[in-house]
């Protein structure tokens, strides 16, 4: 299991079921405030991290997300179910905090483009260069613009459709987007009871689109294939064994993910691995 610096506190810091107890000696549970006004604080000698009450679903969502997007090679928070106390019947989870000094919020780099060029950027996949868009090598490296087309690509394969530049984070070497890291992963909760789900395709228009017609749009734009090899993405997607991972959480934390949740997400990212690589006709039959 991938680790946020907490689990050493396990053996000794938390209940039956798998949950970190906060009120343990050398927590200090501190309330949020501007900004983190819907997060409290967890200080430890690890350092300061973020703690979120959630219900039961989008725990386990978080906690398996966060491990299915670092397996996927996109640096992002990984989340540790946790407790106030252990007759606490609230649950909480605790993630590293990827906002530093090196990462900044993608909605506050995008807006700093704006104000600099007067332009609108839409970086949600690579768009042929038209009037008032400007070279793309100017703003984001290839690796930084492969690893976002992956994330939107895990964000469907995991039915994580709350993504926006408010949670995820960019690097920027002077003024290059490098890379990016992804937090609050399943805070729509991946609800394997409820299909009807429209993927939001652009990080600044309100439309949205179906997971089929997004990954038709993926596999139309020639633009996609400058940067990341479908056959690749599949085989990451693919790849990644949701059971294990979550036989893994159990075995390191005794925490339990719902195995509705681990049936899903397991049907959903075969089916985006086989979206990727199969032929049009095929496609439509998956």
């Amino acid at each position: 299991m991938i680790d946020n610096r907490l689990l050493k506190y396990y053996p000794t810091y938390a209940t039956e079921d798998g949950f970190l107890k906060l009120d343990s000696k050398g927590f200090k549970v501190v309330e949020g405030k501007n900004d983190f006004k819907f997060f409290d604080f967890l200080h430890c000698s690890e350092g300061i991290y973020f703690l979120k009450a959630t219900p039961k679903p989008i725990a386990d969502a978080e906690v398996l997300m966060g491990q299915i997007y670092n397996l996927l090679g996109l640096n992002g928070a990984v989340y540790i179910p946790a407790k106030l106390d252990e007759k606490s019947s609230h649950i909480h989870v605790v993630s590293n905090n990827v906002i530093n000094k090196n990462y900044i919020y993608a909605c506050d780099q995008i807006e700093v483009m704006r104000k600099t060029t007067g332009k609108l950027f839409a970086l949600e996949l690579p768009q042929r260069k038209i009037e008032n868009v400007v070279d793309y090598s100017k703003i984001i490296s290839n690796e930084a613009m492969a690893k976002q087309i992956l994330m939107r690509v895990a964000d469907v394969a995991t039915k994580n459709h709350d993504r926006n530049t408010s949670n995820f984070a960019y690097k920027v070497e002077k003024g290059i987007i490098t890379d990016l890291a992804t937090y609050d992963n399943g805070a729509c909760g991946t609800y394997p009871y409820n299909n009807s789900y429209f993927y939001y395709h652009d990080f600044q228009n309100s439309f949205s689109m179906s997971d089929f017609q997004f990954l038709l749009t993926l596999r139309d734009n020639e633009n996609v294939q400058d940067f990341v090899s479908f056959n690749e993405m599949a085989e990451k997607i693919g790849g990644i064994n949701v059971s294990n991972i979550a036989s893994d959480i159990k075995q390191t934390t005794n925490y339990n993910i719902e195995q509705q949740l681990i049936d899903s997400t397991a049907r959903q990212m075969d089916y985006v691995a086989n979206a990727l690589v199969c032929s049009e006709e095929e496609l439509v039959n998956i």
